[in-house]
Order: structure tokens, then sequence, then C-alpha cells
């Protein structure tokens, strides 16, 4: 039996478009940019992953009585790259 339109739409499976960069500053506009290709399902899985990763980076860095800058640098770049995956997923869901 024929897949109908809706069906198809349900079985096509999203990927990233590879927009999305990892902005660090003014003088690096583009440290790094997430793949096209990449199934949305697994940039989302990633996202979440790193995310958890800088929960417990900031939570050491607050608890830190020394050094939690360097902690907090690791962060801010791994969360750079969480935005970067969910904003690509976002726009590889959009079509």
């Amino acid at each position: 039996m024929p897949l109908n339109s809706e069906q198809k739409a349900m079985d096509k499976e999203f990927i990233t478009p590879g927009l999305a960069k990892v902005r660090v500053s003014e003088s690096i506009p583009e440290l790094m940019r997430v793949l096209p290709g990449i199934p949305v399902s697994l940039a989302l899985e990633q996202a979440s992953i790193i995310q958890d990763c800088v929960r417990h980076l900031t939570l050491e860095s607050a608890l830190a009585e020394q050094g939690g800058g360097s902690l907090m640098w690791a962060a801010h770049y791994l969360s750079g790259m969480a935005k970067a995956l969910l904003d690509d997923a976002a726009q590889g869901l959009e079509g």
C-alpha cells in the first residue's frame, strides 16, 4: 500500500543544515560550526550531554576556592557548542 503524504512526512529523518556557528568573540566570529547532515535526534542528544557537563562545571566552579575561572571558561565554550547544536537542530526541524 503506498504511503500518503502525512506518513511520508512522519518517516522523514530531520537533519542539521550546518548553519549554526560557535562565536567566541568579535575577533573570532566562527570558532566551530555544526556539520550539515547530522540527525536532529543525535544533535539534541549531544546538546543535552554537553549541557549536563556545563552544569557540573559551573557547580564545581562555584564551590572552588581557587581556580574556578578556568572551569567557567570551559563551561562558556561548551555552552556555546550546545547552543549551536540546538539552534541548528531547530533549523533542521523547520525543514
